[in-house]
């Protein structure tokens, strides 16, 4: 049996379900500051009930801990089952002391299958219709009985052998015992609740505790075991998603933070794409996020597929955000002489519906009607988090500021080494600037520094872009220099941003380029592309490493600013072993932050160890902690 410190089962529990200090001292009953002082190891002897209430809030099982008092001059210690982490919002993942378990397939979907039933008999029924699609073998019931044991001995706890496991055995089946503190859908579960109970009363603690509880989603239920996604439960889960969300954004449209609420609303568009209350949302956060354009091209898309996957029109809830979206709009317009929304109705484009004075209406910006086309979206999605790269996008903003001032086109080249965020800088800035670009955004992946040693050809990037465009397939010139004329030709007059990933060279990029003012080219590279530059006065982005405060801010923004003020060298010395690379840094936190009992200064001297260098001047004397947990358990 594992023996810890108080604070070491505490803290590693508290950080588990996601809680600050304040929030377990209020729980308990206790002052914030003696929860410091308990975690830090600084009382000798912590009084038996104020532990337990400690344990109650931060969701430590009595049955799975045990207080003792001890003897001798370590004056109280604290025997507990082996930590870990079981993980459905999203693939299945499993930890154990912060170490990642692996299981044969078997195995992952029964346990996925005990843990998206939390505290609930699971039948041998429904165990062998999952395991073996409702056709056991012969032996399937001592194959269940071995598949459970062994599952045991993967996740159990540490009072023994067949002592605190935490799959028990029932009449007619299983149950997974589980708390908070050791299941995401049970945290997700206790904050979305909290935050629902206190909407009324405390819409702003509300919000933030949505956005926690949302946090703990990383994809669909179960996504890498599609045996299990149609199962009850996970389809149960998914809805409860999706109506908490709708519940997240009312709230978060309500105190006017529609950007607060849009990556949550897409999550769920997308696995619900043809829910309308959800959808509806989306447009108005979107408008509210200053993105109205998007908004309305979120109308566009939704409206036809309606019509063609089902032949109706969207809901009136759905024609009702578009036309608050049209009066923000008009609004806007109206305070330079355009009429406004109580002035204007919008116009209705369903079946027997006329408009009566569409003529009042000012111009739409952006592409002509192309039989309900949509214009292009076809930006990658944000990575987060993101950190520094001020001066660069404060460069970028200056290259479009001069563009609306000349009416020229614009091309920027941001150049640098691999690893460096030159996609994910490219990408953000593209997504700020959306509302400059009305008419479409076109994204491609040039290769240029794929292993095949083929990057790929301009007549291939083209076709797809005029096929985005709306251009039918066959009037696109198989010709690469025609049909590089007809994108030009396509592209003017119109305002369009252009991403081009990952550049071999000024070649490939050449017949990419919009010949006339509006639109901005935006190209990521290798290389300096000097010729790029000089022929077609390209602004010219070198992209270095990280600054040391950039890199101690994207480590905080995966594992905390607590965590990372508590080993400051150990955090320095692990950017400067990635390189002070965002890739390399984002990696290796958040391989770090699912292993919240490991101490960065082990996590960096095994990266030196594994690699067979050795840790230059401070960095060989990083003893934070000690080899193994961060709070010195």
């Amino acid at each position: 049996m594992t023996v810890h410190s108080w604070g070491a089962i505490l803290r590693g529990a508290r950080l588990a379900a996601g809680l600050t200090q304040s929030e377990v001292a209020e729980r308990a009953g206790l002052s914030v500051r003696a929860l410091r002082y308990i975690e830090s190891g600084r009382v000798a002897q912590p009084r038996r009930d104020s532990l337990d209430r400690l344990a109650r809030a931060v969701g430590l099982d009595r049955g799975t801990v045990r207080w003792e008092e001890g003897t001798g001059r370590t004056g109280t210690t604290a025997q507990v089952d082996r930590p870990y982490d079981i993980r459905v919002l999203g693939p299945l993942s499993v930890s154990c002391d912060g170490c990642a378990v692996a299981l044969p397939l078997k195995q992952r979907v029964l346990l996925g299958l005990l843990a998206i039933q939390p505290n609930r008999t699971v039948s041998h029924g429904e165990i062998a219709d999952v395991l073996w699609s409702g056709e056991a073998p012969p032996s399937g019931t001592d194959l269940l009985h071995s598949y459970v044991a062994r599952l045991r001995r993967a996740v159990k706890g540490g009072g023994g052998r067949g002592r605190h496991c935490r799959i028990s055995t029932v009449r007619g089946g299983y149950l997974l015992e589980a708390h908070p503190a050791m299941l995401d859908l049970l945290r997700f579960e206790e904050l979305s609740g909290r935050a629902a109970a206190a909407r009324e009363s405390d819409p702003a603690l509300a919000l933030e505790l949505f956005g926690r509880a949302f946090r703990y989603w990383r994809g669909p239920v179960l996504e890498d075991l599609p045996v299990l996604r149609q199962h009850p439960a996970a389809v149960a889960i998914a809805q409860q998603r999706i109506e908490l969300a709708v519940e997240f954004a009312d709230l978060a449209l309500g105190r006017d933070r529609p950007a607060f609420v849009v990556e949550q609303l897409r999550m769920a568009a997308y696995e619900e794409p043809l829910h309308e209350g959800v959808q509806a949302r989306l447009m108005l956060a979107l408008a509210g996020s200053g993105r109205r354009a998007a908004a309305l091209r979120l109308f566009s898309d939704l409206r036809r597929q309606f019509r063609e996957e089902l032949g109706v029109e969207p809901s009136e809830e759905v024609w009702e955000a578009r036309r608050r979206i049209l009066c923000q709009s008009g609004a806007a317009a109206g305070q330079a002489g355009t009429p406004g929304c109580d002035e204007v109705p919008e116009r209705d484009e369903r079946p027997g519906r006329r408009d009566e004075r569409q003529h009042l209406l000012p111009p739409r910006a952006g592409f002509p009607a192309r039989d309900g086309t949509a214009a292009p979206a076809q930006l990658p999605p944000l990575i987060r988090p993101f950190v520094g790269r001020r001066s660069e996008l404060a460069e970028l903003d200056e290259l479009l500021a001069r563009r609306r001032e000349d009416c020229s086109m614009a091309v920027a080249a941001i150049h640098g080494p691999a690893e460096l965020g030159k996609t994910t800088l490219a990408v953000l800035w593209a997504h700020r600037a959306l509302d400059q670009f009305p008419d479409g955004q076109l994204y491609a992946d040039l290769q240029g520094s794929a292993g095949t040693g083929r990057p790929l050809p301009p007549g291939e990037v083209l076709g797809s872009f005029l096929r985005s465009l709306g251009v039918a397939r066959d009037r696109i010139p198989a010709d690469p220099e025609e049909a590089s004329a007809l994108f030009r030709t396509v592209l003017a007059g119109r305002r369009v941003l252009v991403l081009l990933d990952d550049a071999q060279s000024s070649a490939q990029l050449r017949p990419l380029l919009p010949g006339t003012s509006g639109n901005l080219v935006l190209v990521t590279s290798r290389r300096p592309l000097t010729d790029l530059v000089a022929r077609n006065g390209a602004r010219s982005l070198a992209l270095d490493a990280l600054s040391g405060a950039e890199a101690r801010g994207l480590l905080e923004s995966f594992l905390g600013r607590e965590r990372t003020a508590a080993e400051p060298e150990a955090a320095a010395a692990l950017a400067e072993a990635c390189g002070r690379r965002p890739l390399a840094l984002r990696m290796a936190a958040a391989r770090l932050a699912s292993m919240p009992g490991v101490s960065i200064g082990a996590w960096v001297r095994g990266m030196a160890e594994n690699r067979g260098t050795t840790l230059p001047g401070r960095m060989r004397t990083v003893t934070l902690g000690s080899p193994r947990r961060a709070d010195g358990g």
